[in-house]
């Protein structure tokens, strides 16, 4: 209607401003999509590498002591007691080896 209180300049860089800072948060907006979208590839492998544990453990419980005996001895290297019974652990595989990854 070209009755406003705001010259035409004002109101362009208004405008520009409003532009860019949308062009900003559109940015953002992406960058955390892909941030989620890692955290839940991220969740997905941790999620399969719980359930296969759990399976293991599951199947260890069940194991007799003889056969219990034979796996330890082929995921652990060293096994530490120290004082105060502080235990250190030295495994012959990673953790990907041991679940089959």
């Amino acid at each position: 209607m070209g009755e406003s209180k705001f010259s035409l300049e004002v109101l362009s860089n208004a405008i520009e401003k409003t532009k860019n800072r949308i062009l900003e948060m559109q940015q953002k907006q992406i960058d955390i999509e892909k941030q989620l979208e890692n955290e839940q590839d991220t969740i997905s492998k941790i999620d399969y590498c719980y359930e296969q544990f759990k399976s293991w453990a599951d199947e260890f419980e069940d194991m007799s002591l003889e056969r219990k005996k034979m796996v330890a001895c082929r995921l652990f290297k060293e096994i530490k007691v120290g004082r105060g019974y502080e235990i250190t652990v030295v495994t012959d595989v990673t953790y990907g080896q041991f679940i089959g990854v």
